[in-house]
């Protein structure tokens, strides 16, 4: 998720008074605001307006460049770019470990070094009980999505109790059951853009941001996709998890063709897999004939370690056991993909 920040430079002549123009590029909440003048390109100059120059005064996040845009006919000499990826995890039904994913994910990106943000926008905030969080002691998620302000924003994140005797970064965006008041079947243009509003204000500070989703595809998925580079849909390989995913990615196409056009599937984490199952390995081959290459390697069998780390509020990767060890390495592949599917702008 690239982000032009500050200065930028020199670009070229004025086309009509013939002196030098500099341009800097500002964020504001989901918005880049582009300023143009003749002057030091470190004075807020006014805003562009002349015609030959686009006139591009507001633009929404998923207008913004992902490289330096051509203004005058030249480039823009330099620019500072943030790269914050922001993976969405979601499901369209309870009870498939969905949330036991993100907080595997996170463990892989804890373990790793990464500095990363959980944001639980579930109201069953199971991913902040699960990051050793107490809910209720702190701002979440429902505060911000009502007034998103830079400086709430930084109060309402806290420190996962993973880094209390650990080294690493993980940030935790609590949940609350009071989100549900936002979780409704339609949003206007503003509500869809709260989500990317807020994590503007800490732009910088991250890594990677996962945003554990509802089991829905209402208003808090919505925003948390707007706000996304990439969407996985956790599924269990059952009756109806080919119907669940081809939904799931339909609404991450109308959003694509909307207001989002830089958000793509990841894919679909097969999650909870018995290899020994008859049906299960016909199901994965279902989704397999259906998805192809969007169904991730590799798929994620059932481990009662998951569960013990889980309930320990514990990171997986320093869970002791074989069966930990297999599956914190499991994380560790599907990490690299959310990694490398997220193309690195600079």
């Amino acid at each position: 998720m690239a982000r032009f920040t500050n200065l930028v430079g020199l670009i070229g002549l004025h086309p009509v008074e013939g002196v030098p123009v500099f341009v800097r590029v500002d964020r504001h909440g989901p918005f880049t605001k582009f300023y143009s003048g003749t002057k030091s390109p470190n004075r807020n100059l006014a805003t562009i307006r002349h015609k030959n120059l686009g006139d591009q005064r507001w633009l929404p996040s998923h207008r913004r460049p992902k490289t330096p845009p051509k203004v005058l006919g030249s480039t823009l000499l330099k620019a500072k770019v943030e790269e914050m990826r922001v993976i969405s995890l979601s499901s369209l039904k309870g009870g498939v470990g969905k949330t036991t994913v993100s907080l595997g994910l996170a463990s892989a990106a804890f373990a790793s070094g990464m500095r990363t943000l959980v944001v639980d926008m579930d109201p069953q905030s199971d991913a902040s009980t699960g990051l050793d969080v107490t809910v209720g002691r702190h701002l979440n998620v429902s505060h911000l999505l009502a007034n998103p302000r830079s400086s709430n924003v930084r109060n309402a994140i806290v420190s996962s109790g993973w880094t209390r005797a650990r080294n690493g970064k993980v940030d935790v965006l609590l949940g609350s059951p009071a989100a549900m008041a936002f979780d409704t079947p339609t949003l206007t243009k503003r509500e869809i853009w709260r989500m990317e509003e807020i994590l503007a204000a800490v732009e910088g500070d991250y890594d990677l941001v996962l945003i554990d989703c509802p089991p829905s595809l209402n208003g808090l998925t919505r925003m948390a996709w707007t706000a996304s580079d990439r969407v996985a849909v956790v599924t269990e390989p059952g009756l109806f998890s080919v119907a669940a995913t081809q939904r799931a990615f339909r609404a991450v196409d109308e959003l694509r063709r909307g207001v989002s056009p830089r958000l793509q599937p990841l894919g679909v984490i097969v999650n909870r897999v018995r290899p020994q199952s008859i049906e299960h390995q016909y199901r994965i081959d279902e989704l397999k004939q259906m998805f192809g290459a969007l169904v991730l390697q590799p798929e994620l069998p059932e481990r009662v370690a998951l569960q013990q780390a889980q309930g320990a509020a514990s990171p997986l990767h320093v869970w002791p056991g074989e069966s930990a060890e297999e599956m914190a390495h499991n994380f560790n592949l599907l990490l690299d993909r959310v990694i490398r599917s997220v193309a690195i702008a600079g």
